[in-house]
C-alpha cells in the first residue's frame, strides 16, 4: 500500500505526483511571471531549453558539465504556455503542424537508432523533458491555438473538456483491453486505438458521473 502511495498505481499516474508540485508553486511562478518583461521571459526560456540538453542523460555526454537544474522541470511548460498566450507566435497553422510532425520524425527515428545501437528499447528521446518533446508540445500548443474547428465540433469538444480528467484517469484500463483486439498493422493500430480508447474513456466518464457521488470518482 505504501509503495502504491509513493509511486502510484499505474505509470500513468506520475502525472498526478508531478501536478501537484507544479499546483504549489503556481502562487510562485505567478509572480515571478507577472514581474517579467518579454524579454526577460524569452531569456528564461532560452535557458530552460538550455538545461533540457545539460539535464538529459544522452544529451549531457557530449557537453560541458554545468548546472542549469534551477531553470529545468515542469515549470518550463507553465511559463511557456504563459508566453504563448499572451504573446502569440504569427505562424501559419499549416507551419507549426508541420514542424510538430518533425519533431515526431525525429523522436521516433531517434529512438529506433538509439534502441537499435543498445539492442533494447531505449526511451531517453521519449522522456517529457527532452528538447524534441519541448519542442513538439510548443509547435502543437501554437497550433491548436489557431485553430478555427467548426461549430458543429464545439459541443464534441466540450464534452471532451469537461470529462478530461476521467478520461486520462481510467484510459489506461480500456487502452489495454482495446489494442490487443485490434487486427491491423501498427500503422492503423495506433490512430484507431486512440480514437476508440478516447470515445470508450469518455463514456465511461459519462456514465460514472451519472451515478451518485460519481464525479468524486470519475474526475
Amino acid at each position: 500500500m505504501l509503495i502504491r502511495l509513493k509511486s502510484g498505481t499505474n505509470a500513468h499516474l506520475w502525472y498526478l505526483y508531478m501536478i501537484l508540485g507544479l499546483y504549489l508553486a503556481v502562487p510562485f511562478i505567478r509572480k515571478i511571471v507577472g514581474n517579467c518583461s518579454k524579454r526577460e521571459l524569452e531569456i528564461f526560456l532560452g535557458l530552460w531549453f538550455a538545461a533540457l540538453f545539460f539535464t538529459n542523460k544522452w544529451f549531457n555526454s557530449y557537453l560541458p558539465n554545468f548546472d542549469l537544474t534551477f531553470f529545468s522541470g515542469y515549470a518550463g511548460y507553465l511559463v511557456l504556455g504563459h508566453y504563448l498566450r499572451n504573446y502569440p507566435i504569427p505562424m501559419v497553422k499549416l507551419s507549426s503542424f508541420t514542424f510538430f510532425l518533425i519533431c515526431c520524425l525525429i523522436t521516433a527515428s531517434g529512438t529506433y537508432y538509439l534502441s537499435s545501437s543498445r539492442g533494447e528499447f531505449d526511451p531517453t528521446l521519449y522522456n517529457y523533458l527532452s528538447p524534441n518533446i519541448a519542442l513538439s508540445a510548443g509547435f502543437l500548443f501554437v497550433f491548436v491555438q489557431g485553430l478555427k474547428l467548426p461549430e458543429q465540433l464545439n459541443a464534441f469538444w466540450e464534452f471532451i473538456d469537461i470529462h478530461s480528467f476521467g478520461i486520462y484517469l481510467c484510459h489506461i484500463l480500456l487502452l489495454n483491453y482495446i489494442h490487443p483486439l485490434l487486427p491491423l498493422s501498427t500503422l492503423w493500430k495506433i490512430p484507431a486505438a486512440t480514437v476508440l480508447t478516447l470515445l470508450a474513456s469518455a463514456l465511461l466518464t459519462y456514465l460514472l458521473r451519472k451515478v451518485p457521488y460519481g464525479k468524486y470518482i470519475s474526475g
